[in-house]
């Protein structure tokens, strides 16, 4: 996915009403979507502080939901 792409995506009322197989399908997509994105920077002084930065809250995101 380009950068272009994930810019424009857009997060819409669709997602409520989900059943949990669902969801985690969706978001297991969204997070292969944001790996993607990560490996697309540039591996400079720019790109590499901002995959870094994403893939942290990531990193949160996931052991928030754990409860660790």
């Amino acid at each position: 996915m380009s950068i272009e792409k994930f810019a424009n995506l857009r997060l819409g009322n669709e997602g409520f009403g989900m059943n949990d197989s669902e969801l985690k399908k969706r978001t297991k997509q969204f997070a292969l979507e944001v790996m993607k994105l990560v490996g697309a920077l540039p591996e400079n002084a720019v790109g590499r502080p901002i995959g870094n930065q994403i893939t942290a809250i990531m990193v949160a995101s996931r052991k928030t939901a754990k409860g660790e």
